[in-house]
């Protein structure tokens, strides 16, 4: 008895000297401030901060690290891609907001971009075989099981996926295709018109998204020129040819499209009237440069500058305590961000504690 104590002694004693720690994390950090290795620095700061943190600001846990963020237009579930090193495998994890519950599935191959509808009923998936070689996956996130479809398309491509089972993409000649869940139907000229790239002989790529009403919209162009279109009756209606990005935005519960316009620390997020003949403009928000953004309501939105999490409200800007990638947020304006280090976080008005925020301070004023 008295050896098999021991060994367990033992056991978790290896165990807590390999457990990551705060301290071990701000020991690393100082090491590479003397060999002036900054960008490491930052990287151990940031580890100690995440190790630092309760568990309430990771709602999936903390043991993976993801690399995108994707949600539904109606903020009801979340996908996080988590692609391996290898390229030959890939999971996808969807977080379900209202159950606080996940789930996973695992893929062959690279995930590049992730697709859902309106509703988060549908995912379609676009995934890296081999290099430039790449196919779409429709998935039921109902049901939890992939779907029939699959098609090669560009390794850039954006597909799109509606409420009622309805994928839009592009085939290799900018051709814009349709395809029915239901019906079981692939038209291959589904936009009548012909897509003419922003710039002259530059290609061009689409992005397709439907709205929480589900509207079609898609973006298109290349190099910091993008188009904003929507489509309606099987053709295109220009609403804006000056897009820095080909992202679009929407306000909760809105069908009205938001794009980010401008050239660089002069960006801007105009929110454009479909519903008008002419796409006035509505709303603006004036942005300097922004690497992502949510909005709450057209007076509260988050937004990552510089790799920081920034609050707005009635244009009062608040700097937050957090190092964020790419952003979203649920219907309740409960903001979910990706770290630089790929881990799935949450905020809602709550601050970490002095110890974390000083390891942030740290970490932020080095340069």
């Amino acid at each position: 008895m008295k050896k098999i104590f021991i060994s367990i002694f033992y056991i978790l004693l290896f165990i807590a000297n390999c457990t990551p720690s705060v301290e071990r994390y701000k020991n690393k950090a100082r090491k590479e401030l003397q060999k002036e290795n900054s960008a490491k620095a930052i990287e151990y700061l940031q580890m100690a901060f995440e190790e630092s943190l309760d568990d309430e600001f990771y709602p999936v846990g903390r043991r993976h690290n993801y690399s995108s963020l994707y949600f539904s237009a109606n903020r009801n579930k979340l996908v996080l891609a988590e692609n391996q090193p290898s390229k030959s495998k890939a999971y996808f994890t969807v977080y379900e907001v209202a159950k606080e519950d996940d789930w996973t599935r695992r893929v062959k191959g690279f995930i590049r971009n992730v697709g859902l509808s309106p509703n988060g009923i549908y995912s379609i998936i676009n995934i890296e075989d081999a290099p430039d070689i790449c196919r779409l996956e429709l998935w039921d996130l109902q049901k939890k099981e992939q779907l029939s479809f699959s098609r090669s398309v560009s390794c850039s491509e954006n597909a799109g996926v509606s409420d009622a089972g309805q994928v839009i993409f592009t085939d290799s000649n900018n051709i814009v295709m349709s395809y029915d869940l239901k019906a079981d139907k692939l038209d291959e000229k589904y936009i009548i018109d012909d897509l003419k790239p922003p710039m002259k002989n530059i290609p061009a790529r689409g992005s397709f998204q439907f709205s929480p009403g589900n509207i079609l919209y898609f973006t298109y162009g290349s190099m910091g020129l993008y188009h904003l279109f929507y489509v309606k009756d099987r053709k295109m209606n220009l609403i804006s040819k000056d897009g820095a990005f080909g992202k679009i935005y929407f306000l909760p519960g809105s069908d009205n499209p938001g794009l980010i316009t401008g050239g660089a620390n002069a960006h801007q997020v105009n929110f454009f009237n479909a519903s008008s003949a002419a796409y006035e403009q509505y709303k603006t928000f004036p942005i300097r440069y922004w690497k992502d953004a949510v909005f709450i309501s057209d007076k509260e939105y988050y937004f990552v500058e510089d790799n920081r999490l920034v609050y707005v409200n009635q244009e009062k800007e608040n700097k937050l305590s957090f190092w964020a990638s790419v952003l979203s947020a649920d219907a309740s304006g409960k903001v979910y961000f990706l770290s630089p280090l790929g881990k799935l976080m949450a905020y809602n008005h709550m601050e970490p504690k002095e110890n974390s925020k000083s390891i942030f301070q740290l970490g932020w004023e080095i340069k």
